[in-house]
């Protein structure tokens, strides 16, 4: 099945000029870990819980002063509407990733998660999997 089919379409995004606590509070509300992070209609990143904390929180930085472009990962990794589900979770094993952007010429079509690839099925052997070499920080081979 092709990615189109389970992401979520309906993406929450942010700025990089956001300050890094109005993102914090936006993942809160809604309940997320990631939002991409979009500026004249293009993808250019994506801030997790973890970038917050490792980059703004870790180093003292000032989460309302600091801006998402201050500790954003730029270029994340990404597919397209057209990515099989299993090359997805490919993807994301291979990249240590539970979230990809969905993009078509750098706009955001929507963002699938591990979650979303576990849901489609009934066995979760392979998202399973994928999630064990997220996981695991050693070389894949």
């Amino acid at each position: 099945m092709k990615v189109e089919n389970i992401m979520t379409r309906e993406v929450i995004t942010c700025s990089p000029h956001d300050s890094v606590l109005t993102v914090a509070k936006q993942m809160k509300e809604h309940g997320i870990g990631a939002l991409p992070v979009v500026a004249k209609q293009e993808v250019q990143g994506i801030i997790t819980d973890r970038d917050i904390i490792i980059r703004c929180v870790a180093t003292r930085e000032d989460p309302t002063e600091s801006h998402v472009s201050d500790c954003m990962t730029r270029n994340p990794v990404s597919c397209t509407p057209e990515t099989d589900e299993f090359a997805a979770s490919e993807i994301m094993a291979q990249n240590q990733v539970r979230r990809l952007p969905v993009l078509r010429n750098r706009q955001l079509m929507g963002i699938i998660s591990l979650g979303d690839l576990a849901r489609q099925h009934n066995n979760a052997y392979e998202t399973g999997e994928a999630l064990q070499e997220i996981a695991d920080p050693s070389p894949l081979h």
